[in-house]
């Protein structure tokens, strides 16, 4: 078993670790008055107050299963956001033990999700008070980008990125390709970014497996109305029977050939 480098990071942190990834430490705690919460702690350069306001922003605006904010505070180099504690298991941990007919019921649970996710729009590209937002063509990298007052600047973002990377036969190929697509909305919607089964927790209700909580909004954003889908797409770490899931029984579809333009614009090597 590997051990916890939780300690390493954070020395102060006496809580039950729950996962960590990367610096990323999710740990459950008690407070003063007995009320339980999850604790999401890393570098405040990762963990963003824009991603706390977003959060904020999905559970006082939507109808989302998202956990509600208690706070955000720092300790030393770390920044620290405190939120209820979701019961339930990750997904991922009992996708492979349900039949079809359940794993279909999930499928349209989180559909509804996604759509209640839509509701929600701004005028912009970013997050809530016109903030950058997790860049989702750089997705192994802690990047953000905008906000964008735009799609046609949006767009410009991605070929700047191909043409930094002395790529230039592909940046003008994706610039022809954005400019056919583009539809110039003036409103963009909210997206999760990261829809993987364990950013997903389920419980077994008696009456059948339900969702209850729909976690990790560090790649959130309001996004053209492709994104969530194109991600999904784009998704390194996507199984393909859990893109399949997405794409096919969860999100709203895109064109190919959008598909193939935003795969074109992302990275997905270091």
């Amino acid at each position: 078993m590997m051990k916890s480098t939780a300690k390493w990071y954070y020395p102060w942190l006496e809580d039950e670790i729950i996962c960590e990834v990367m610096g990323r430490v999710v740990a459950k705690s008690t407070t003063p008055t007995g009320e339980v919460v999850a604790m999401k702690v890393c570098h405040r350069n990762i963990l963003l107050q824009s991603e706390a306001d977003m959060l904020q922003h999905v559970t006082q605006h939507t109808s989302v299963k998202a956990p509600k904010l208690h706070r955000v505070y720092e300790v030393d180099s770390a920044r620290v956001m405190e939120t209820d504690f979701v019961p339930g298991v990750p997904l991922d941990t009992v996708w492979g033990s349900f039949g079809a007919e359940t794993k279909a019921a999930i499928a349209s649970q989180l559909r509804e999700q996604v759509l209640a996710m839509r509701t929600s729009t701004q005028s912009f590209i970013g997050r809530v008070d016109f903030q950058p937002t997790f860049d989702i063509y750089l997705p192994l990298q802690n990047k953000s980008c905008g906000a964008f007052l735009t799609e046609c600047e949006f767009d410009a973002h991605k070929v700047q990125l191909l043409e930094a990377d002395s790529r230039k036969d592909k940046a003008d190929l994706l610039s022809g390709m954005l400019s056919k697509l583009r539809t110039n909305p003036t409103t963009f919607v909210l997206t999760h970014g990261d829809l993987n089964p364990w950013n997903i927790h389920v419980q077994d209700t008696g009456s059948g497996w339900q969702i209850c909580g729909i976690l990790d909004w560090e790649r959130s954003g309001f996004l053209p109305e492709y994104a969530e889908y194109t991600i999904a797409m784009t998704n390194p770490s996507h199984d393909e029977e859990w893109r399949k899931v997405l794409t096919e029984q969860v999100l709203v579809s895109c064109s190919k050939e959008r598909v193939e333009a935003e795969r074109l614009a992302t990275r997905t090597f270091l």
